[in-house]
Order: structure tokens, then C-alpha cells, then sequence
């Protein structure tokens, strides 16, 4: 189970990519005669729905490594449409927009960006290279410094910055070398060539060991690689040099979910701290305490995400579950059907809510969302189990 970020892009900016956190076991399979449990009993199935959004933001920004920035952007807004407070996808947008000439748009999601997450200095970074394409070079100026202000590490702001103000005559150049091999290990990155970017990322943070972008992308690849005590060294190294890495607190703390829950939940609860209006971050927090068996909590967190965002469908998706935890059949299904009425074509949805309303002795209701299940996914092994026990049971009722 990993969730990974890479810091991405070449000079023209800073592109992040994440890969959701895959659940830990397999799809469960059916005994003989047995309904399957429903996602209430089974925290990776939600784990699973979690990543689809994280999925969709892979995609856009694979689209994006391909030069298919309009199909990057398409990618990138249906991201925002469930998470509208997603900083890092708003940032992403501008990348996408920015490729594409649309530099007006590029700005706004920039500063969207920033709006959003006071801390997180990236789309200041993009904000500048952005403004000083259009020539407002004071604009430029006062994101950079914003940027390095924000992440003091933050070499390749500081190299742009230096630069501008070298022209305008304000200072001498002057900057870590460092900063030369993290804009090549992001260059190399546009390349997908992973072994030439880890090297370059090691030696960024060799010459600087408190360089925690680099630090951050190191880990990015290695949780690529599979090496998660790696990868969790190089975030916790991220985070000693920028205690306020959103991203970093985030990705560690998905990493450390089935190991050390309770290191993950100090973790997601940092980064809610520092951008309390994202609902996915509310609901991974969420997450994490419905495995520690903190069930009031959870509840109380995936309630928060849905006031952030009332179209955030995972977050109905786990408060059913907890709630199901907990005992409430009426309110779990209440919540599985508000998340159908987001996301009508999750078979997985279809069938865990027909599950329910079994137990609900709504036999005909559980047929019928069986029935869509396997017509969303006539291989879907869980429904089809699902749904012959319950003909069986039908059939011996004499109802069909």
C-alpha cells in the first residue's frame, strides 16, 4: 500500500502526481452460500474508493507527461468538480492550462491554489514563472518571494528569484548548487527516467541535507519502488526542514496506515491543520481512526468533510461504513444511497448497498441494485455470489 507524490515538471514549473493508497489485501471472496460482508466490515474497500480520485489525478497528470494537456486539464477539473478544495489540483490545472497558452487561466488557478493552502508554496513558484511570461516582472518577484518565504529550501524559487533581481540590479547572483541537480531531477522526471532522477534528487540533498523538496521527491520514488521505510525516512526528512509540508504529512501519513496507525493519524491531523477545507484530507483522518476503532471520531471527521463538500462522495461512502460499525443499519444505507446519487455507476456501491438492505429485509430493493452492479460489471464475482444466495433465498420464500 502506497499513496505517492512526485514533484514533476522542468523549469516551467512544478507538477505534482499522486497515486492513491492501494488497499493492503485482495478482493474477498464468497463461501459457499454466503453473502458477502458489506464495505461497513471492510476499511480497505474503502480504501479503494478513496484512491479512484487519486487515480484520476495520476491520469491527469500522465496525460500531461504525454503532451495531452488538454486531456490533462478535462482530468484535472473532474478532480475538482468532487474536491474543489484540492490545492495541489488547482495547481496542476494551472500546469495544464499554462501548456496550453491559456496563461489568464493559469494564474487564477495558481492563486486558486495558494487561496487555498496559505502554506503550501508551489503554486507561488508557478504563480511567478506564470506572471513573468506576461512581462509583470514585480508580480513575478513578489510570488518568488512569497514562495521562499514559505519553504525556505525552496533552492530552484530562490535560483529564479536571484535571477530576476540580478536583471533588474538588485542583487548578485547567488545560489546552492543543489538547486542545479533538483531541476534536473525534475527534468529527468518529464523523462520517466527514474534512476537518473533519484540520483539526482540524492545528491540535491547531499550538498544540502535540509533541502526538503528534494527530500520529498525522494521519497515520491522510493514508495514507487516499493521501499516504504525509504520513503518514509525521506518524508520525515521533508518535514524536519518544512514542519508546515502538506503534501509530506499527508503522504506519510498514508504510508504508515496499516503499520502505525497511530503515527498516520498524527500525521493526517497535521495536514487538516494546515488545510482544514479539503474533504479528502478530513476523510483519510476519518479513515485512519475507523482503524484504530475510533469510531466517534471517524464519524465526526467525515461529517467535517461533508460540510467542506457536500459533493465529496467517499465521504458518504465512510461515514456508512462507520455508522454500519456502529450498529445504524438506517443511517449507513442513508449514506451509501447520497453516494449512488453522486456516483450511480460504482458497482462496488451497488453491491455493498444491496448487502444492507438485505439485512434491512428489503429483498426486492437488494435485488435491484445487484442487478445494476452486474450490469455495471457482469464479472463483479462478489455480486454474483451476492445475488444467487439471494434468488436462492427468494426462490425458497416462494416469492420468485
Amino acid at each position: 500500500m502506497a499513496r505517492v507524490v512526485a514533484w514533476l515538471g522542468g523549469v516551467a514549473g512544478v507538477l505534482v502526481m499522486m497515486s492513491g493508497a492501494e488497499a493492503a489485501s485482495g478482493p474477498r471472496q464468497a463461501a459457499e452460500g454466503q453473502i458477502i460482508a458489506p464495505l461497513g466490515q471492510s476499511s480497505d474497500a474503502l480504501g479503494q474508493l478513496f484512491d479512484q480520485l487519486e487515480q484520476l489525478r495520476n491520469q491527469g497528470a500522465e496525460a500531461y507527461h504525454r503532451g495531452d494537456y488538454r486531456e490533462a486539464a478535462r482530468l484535472f477539473r473532474e478532480v475538482l468538480s468532487q474536491s474543489p478544495n484540492d490545492s495541489v489540483t488547482h495547481n496542476n490545472l494551472g500546469m495544464a492550462l499554462e501548456a496550453l497558452g491559456d496563461l489568464d487561466g493559469a494564474i487564477a488557478a495558481y492563486r486558486q491554489a495558494a487561496d487555498i493552502d496559505a502554506a503550501y508554496a508551489a503554486p507561488h513558484y508557478n504563480l511567478g514563472i506564470a506572471l513573468g511570461k506576461k512581462g509583470d516582472f514585480d508580480g513575478a518577484i513578489a510570488a518568488y518571494h512569497r514562495a521562499v518565504a514559505l519553504e525556505p529550501n525552496y533552492d530552484a524559487a530562490h535560483l529564479t528569484l536571484d535571477t530576476l533581481l540580478t536583471i533588474q540590479g538588485d542583487t548578485d547572483f547567488d545560489f546552492d548548487y543543489a538547486a542545479a541537480y533538483y531541476d534536473l531531477g525534475r527534468a529527468l522526471a518529464l523523462k520517466w527516467d527514474r534512476e537518473g532522477e533519484m540520483a539526482a534528487y540524492r545528491r540535491a540533498v547531499e550538498i544540502n541535507p535540509n533541502y526538503g523538496a528534494a527530500h520529498r521527491n525522494l521519497g515520491g520514488l522510493l514508495a514507487i519502488q516499493g521501499d516504504e521505510a525509504g520513503a518514509i525516512a525521506s518524508y520525515n526528512r521533508a518535514i524536519e526542514a518544512y514542519p508546515d509540508d502538506l503534501e509530506a504529512h499527508r503522504l506519510l501519513g498514508s504510508l504508515l496506515l496499516r503499520t502505525d496507525t497511530e503515527r498516520a493519524i498524527t500525521h493526517y491531523r497535521r495536514a487538516v491543520s494546515l488545510n482544514p477545507g479539503n474533504a479528502d484530507t478530513h476523510s483519510m483522518l476519518a479513515l485512519a481512526l475507523q482503524l484504530q476503532g475510533n469510531l466517534e471520531e471517524a464519524i465526526e471527521q467525515y461529517r467535517l468533510a461533508i460540510a467542506v463538500n457536500p459533493t465529496f462522495s467517499y465521504s458518504y461512502a465512510g461515514l456508512g461504513a462507520t455508522l454500519y460499525q456502529q450498529g445504524d443499519l438506517d443511517g449507513a444505507i442513508a449514506n451509501y444511497r447520497r453516494f449512488l446519487e453522486l456516483r450511480p455507476d460504482d458497482a462496488e456501491m451497488h453491491n455493498h448497498l444491496g448487502v444492507l438492505l438485505v439485512q434491512a429485509e428489503d429483498l426486492e430493493g437488494a435485488i435491484a441494485h445487484l442487478e445494476i452492479a452486474l450490469a455495471l460489471n457482469p464479472d463483479y464475482r462478489e455480486a454474483q455470489d451476492n445475488y444467487r444466495e439471494l434468488q436462492e433465498r427468494l426462490r425458497s420464500r416462494g416469492d420468485r
